[in-house]
């Protein structure tokens, strides 16, 4: 049985966007006969069996694959891990650092735009064709483009978030929408004072969500507002409407594409200019777009990673 070993970004400044990607993989490794270890530094917010993030790549056990989520590991780090797998893949997001891999892995929708021919010797796999989109979306995607839901909002800033943010473009929402809107909070975090209140004081007109399960959540409104990371791309994929805000540098070129698929905006990070783009695009027809991710991306990733281990020998 082939090993692999999972090193992934976690944690309260990080979120939880590497590992929810990184866990569709590990899962469809598992499925495939390999036997997976999950690192991340913040253990009790992966909500799974995982270990200490290694401070050298001599920390690390040795196994058939490594693969690293995390722009904390830098190329003298990821040469390291060289040492200790036959396999080595890194994910990347936006092609502007240089990945001594095996296999380098951008599985999002503009993935195939970037140029990587200066920045690893490795294979790369690129776009929506390597998507490594949990089951659940992708079957909620099936179901909510036969049955579209009605004119509710979802308001998400990743896993950072408490709720603070999405409260202030809520509390204006309310005042120009009837819909309904669904607050999130990042399952790490303690909701905050402006979150709690205003759920508490509409009841009929805001939920609050602490740490939910977001295929069933996304599957019941229509426009997503938050952050242009994973859980974009995973309302993207089942066919909301977007409001982006771009929360972190790396998640510019999401956000432009998915803008450019015609199913975004990007708005700034500003209350009012939130509302306004969500007001809009409620009031807006709604036309659904084909769905980019036909949901093999995992197996794809797993038969170039067999490929390769064909060809090296045992460590």
């Amino acid at each position: 049985m082939n090993s692999a070993a999972f090193l992934v970004d976690t944690g309260p400044k990080v979120g939880l966007g590497h590992l929810r990607r990184s866990c569709v993989l590990l899962d469809a490794m598992v499925e495939a006969g390999f036997q997976c270890r999950l690192y991340c530094a913040d253990i009790a917010a992966s909500g799974r069996a995982a270990h200490a993030m290694p401070t050298s790549p001599a920390d690390l056990p040795t196994a058939d694959v490594i693969i690293c989520d995390s722009y904390r590991l830098d190329r003298a780090f990821l040469t390291g891990l060289r040492t200790r797998c036959r396999v080595l893949l890194a994910f990347d997001d936006t092609a502007e650092r240089d990945l001594d891999a095996d296999i380098v892995l951008n599985h999002n929708i503009y993935g195939g735009q970037l140029d990587y021919s200066r920045r690893t010797r490795g294979q790369v796999l690129t776009g929506p064709e390597y998507a490594l989109i949990d089951r659940r979306i992708l079957a909620t995607a099936e179901s909510y483009r036969q049955h579209p839901p009605v004119n509710d909002v979802i308001v998400s800033f990743g896993g950072t978030d408490d709720g603070a943010r999405g409260a202030q473009a809520a509390q204006i929402l309310l005042a120009r929408s009837k819909d309904h809107i669904h607050l999130v909070v990042a399952p790490g975090a303690t909701p905050a004072a402006g979150a709690l209140t205003l759920a508490a004081t509409q009841p009929q007109r805001v939920t609050l969500h602490h740490g939910p399960d977001m295929a069933a959540l996304l599957s019941r409104v229509r426009v997503y507002v938050g952050g242009a990371g994973v859980t974009a791309l995973e309302a993207l994929v089942i066919g909301l409407d977007l409001v982006l805000v771009m929360l972190a540098p790396n998640q510019r070129l999401n956000a432009e594409a998915m803008a450019h698929s015609g199913q975004a905006v990007i708005v700034a990070d500003e209350p009012q200019e939130i509302t306004l783009a969500t007001v809009s695009m409620l009031e807006r027809p709604r036309v659904l777009k084909p769905n980019p991710v036909d949901g093999l991306g995992a197996r794809r990733v797993i038969a170039a990673i067999e490929q390769l281990l064909t060809s090296k020998p045992a460590v």
